[in-house]
């Protein structure tokens, strides 16, 4: 015989089995939930098994590498203790962003992958959201309210595989709740990346190093045109030569930072920078540098 009690944490257990998340009911009785029980990601599944683009054959290095991403997330927004991620090594992880310094595990955890992915240099006017005045809380809270099924996540190429992965991205959801005083459209919201893993194990799941899920989006941007400082499509080959030619005089310096994978695909990491020293579009210059941090690859046939 058991207690009612006992009953109803075993079903919770059981529901919290997830095919992509590892270590949501491993010894889930001896886990600091940060909301007292393990979460569903019932909802969020959905949304990705009716909208993903690729379906990876079980045990690939893609699926794999999907599902850790998915795990590690599960772990850093749900679990409230660096001890028990087990997706990670607590003592040597790092989360790097756009060239950003890199946070550890405590980071992450304390501030929520929303806060620690999403922080921006932009200038104060033109921040929809600002990780800097939000906490764990009021970000879960306000993303919840505007993906109220969640935002899907899937990987759609890997580059290269262990040690280091190279892999691309896509995260989608819809706009379906409100969001900071906007009311909700019902339109779908996504963005690509690139990202690298080191792996320090021979398995993926177990031991992951870095994660550093980097959004490129360049020059051409889906920026409403009131944020836009620079639109693509109004220029001329001639025009746009012109323009940075005269904001950066010596030009916009380009350096590889890592390669990680060999032909046919060649999957690296760049820098790339310059100063501000001329004028722009009526703006004067500032002397200040101007860099940028990407991803890109290459396929051996094109080149």
């Amino acid at each position: 015989m058991t207690s009612s009690g006992e009953e109803a944490s075993k079903i919770s257990i059981e529901k919290a089995g997830d095919k992509y998340r590892s270590f949501l009911d491993d010894e889930a009785h001896e886990i600091s939930w940060r909301y007292g029980e393990p979460p569903s990601y019932v909802l969020t599944n959905q949304l990705f098994e009716e909208g993903r683009t690729k379906e990876w054959a079980k045990g690939s290095l893609e699926e794999t590498v999907q599902n850790a991403i998915k795990s590690w997330e599960m772990e850093v927004s749900h679990k409230t203790r660096l001890q028990d991620l087990k997706s990670i090594n607590p003592d040597k992880f790092q989360l790097f962003v756009n060239g950003r310094e890199g946070l550890s595990g405590e980071e992450v955890i304390k501030l929520g992958t929303y806060n620690a992915l999403l922080k921006t240099s932009l200038p104060e006017e033109f921040k929809y959201y600002k990780a800097e005045e939000e906490t764990f809380t009021s970000s879960h809270d306000a993303f919840l309210s505007a993906f109220p099924r969640g935002f899907a996540w899937e990987v759609l190429s890997v580059y290269s595989g262990p040690p280091v992965i190279a892999y691309k991205f896509r995260h989608w959801g819809f706009f379906e709740g409100p969001f900071k005083g906007h009311a909700p459209t019902g339109e779908m919201v996504e963005f690509y990346g690139f990202g690298t893993l080191k792996e320090e194990r021979d398995y993926l799941g177990k031991r992951l190093l870095n994660l550093g899920p980097v959004c490129n989006a360049l020059l051409k941007t889906s920026l409403p045109d009131e944020f836009k400082y620079y639109k693509a499509e109004e220029e001329t080959f001639t025009s746009s030569h012109e323009a940075f030619r005269s904001v950066f005089p010596r030009g916009f310096a380009w350096e590889v930072l890592s390669v990680y994978s060999g032909p046919p695909v060649i999957a690296y990491k760049f820098r790339h920078w310059g100063f501000f020293e001329g004028p722009f579009k009526g703006h004067a210059p500032t002397g200040e540098m101007v860099e940028f941090y990407g991803f890109g690859t290459l396929k051996a046939g094109l080149l």
